[in-house]
């Protein structure tokens, strides 16, 4: 619900809040968007820890980590040369819109999971 919310925030928002509400109101709506995203992440690092297999097998503790720490790095890497490309390409309501949908994908995904 936080990113939602930060979502929002982005969504519009120099259309509705002109002058220097704009940029306030983008870097609150990506504060909310990268804590909230941020504590999913670690709630889903501990639930693959749960159900991590047993030892020797490459989904074991030590492949789950390494993985998660190698798409994290390369993440990383691409995030904010995406970003701006969106950004740039678009308006703010793209990237906006961008980021919502990469939020709905990831809580659709995180609800199948479970």
């Amino acid at each position: 619900a936080t990113s939602i919310i930060g979502c929002t925030l982005l969504i519009g928002t120099p259309e509705r809040f002109p002058g220097w509400m704009a940029p306030l109101c983008l870097v609150l709506g990506d504060a909310l968007i990268y804590s909230s995203v941020n504590q999913v992440q670690s709630i889903l690092f501990g639930m693959q820890m749960q159900n991590a297999l047993p030892e020797g097998h490459p989904l074991d503790a030590n492949g789950v980590t390494f993985a998660q720490a190698t798409i994290i790095a390369i993440c990383r890497v691409i995030s904010p040369w995406a970003t701006r490309k969106i950004a740039e390409s678009g308006s703010q309501a793209i990237y906006g819109m961008a980021q919502l949908s990469v939020c709905a994908f990831c809580w659709i995904f995180f609800e199948a999971t479970l």
